[in-house]
């Protein structure tokens, strides 16, 4: 029998970090609900878009979690064919770009919600640097055990 090849530690890295980032717009989508759901009407926490930027905040939202499913499915893939990961970390860095481009939609809508200012822009970085570190993991290879 063949001995089953080990994934080498940049593609398992690479992987881990597109499925964990995959949950991220799911996650964002309950708590809007929950915020929509339960009437958290207070002034902060509603924001005014016109007609065709609330269009394109939910073509946005719709690509995002379309990007989520194919990075997950991509990511699981890439267990079998580590070749994979690459695609997965590009659908990846294309979701959060996305993300980033709702946010400055919000903001510039006057989105004055001071926990919304204050996390999406931390979170955005986050997610730059996870996928550039991860984009040039995969890039210069990385060995078995590193």
């Amino acid at each position: 029998m063949d001995a089953k090849k080990p994934i080498p530690a940049a593609v398992q890295r690479a992987i881990d970090w597109a499925l964990v980032t995959a949950c991220f717009p799911f996650v964002s989508l309950a708590f809007a609900y929950a915020l929509v759901r339960y009437d958290v009407s207070c002034s902060e926490c509603v924001v005014a878009l016109t007609d065709a930027q609330n269009a394109e905040v939910g073509a946005l939202w719709f690509g995002m979690l379309c990007c989520a499913v194919l990075q997950a499915a991509a990511a699981a893939l890439a267990l079998l064919l580590p070749a994979l990961a690459h695609l997965a970390l590009a659908i990846t860095i294309v979701g959060h770009y996305m993300y980033a481009v709702v946010f400055r939609l919000l903001l510039a809508a006057g989105a004055g919600f001071l926990f919304s200012n204050i996390f999406s822009p931390a979170s955005i970085v986050l997610f730059a640097g996870g996928d550039l570190v991860y984009f040039l993991g995969l890039l210069q290879g990385g060995g078995l055990n590193d």
